[in-house]
């Protein structure tokens, strides 16, 4: 067993490591939920927890696209290179840059929301808990074992 101490020691060698192995695991964050946000583009979506079942498009918009009902891939942008991530020390932030992300996300007053990101994170979430479970515990040297 520990003394207050030895606890106080261990956690501040942890703090170090946990900045690698979090900044880690925060940038297999990114490269997961902005792959899975990309994979929901040209393909309608299920409702996902408080994110809505995306609506049809509308038939002018289907003939607009030569009969292509795909929603959100009228150039490819968005799902070729409008999606990406910045890993900070403590966080992660997937996201856009482009308007057209933004408008597809929370609707517009012409087109109805088809959330993407927002679907990606919630979907992702065991799999974050586990990344960023596993880097705490590589950062606090403690695999299979107690303080």
């Amino acid at each position: 067993m520990l003394s207050l101490g030895g606890i106080a020691n261990v956690f501040g060698r942890a703090a170090g490591r946990l900045v690698v192995f979090e900044g880690s695991a925060l940038k297999e964050i990114g490269k997961i939920v902005a792959a899975k946000a990309a994979s929901k583009l040209g393909y309608y979506q299920e409702a996902s927890g408080p994110f809505p079942k995306w609506a049809p498009l509308a038939p002018s918009t289907i003939a607009s696209k030569g009969g292509r009902a795909e929603p959100l891939v009228d150039t490819g942008e968005l799902k070729e290179r409008g999606i990406s991530y910045v890993v900070k020390p403590t966080s992660v932030i997937v996201g856009s840059d482009l308007d057209r992300a933004l408008f597809a996300e929370l609707g517009t007053s012409k087109e109805p929301p088809r959330p993407f990101l927002g679907p990606a994170v919630l979907e992702s979430k065991d799999m974050i808990v586990a990344l960023i479970g596993g880097a705490t515990v590589e950062a606090f040297g403690i695999k299979g074992r107690i303080l």
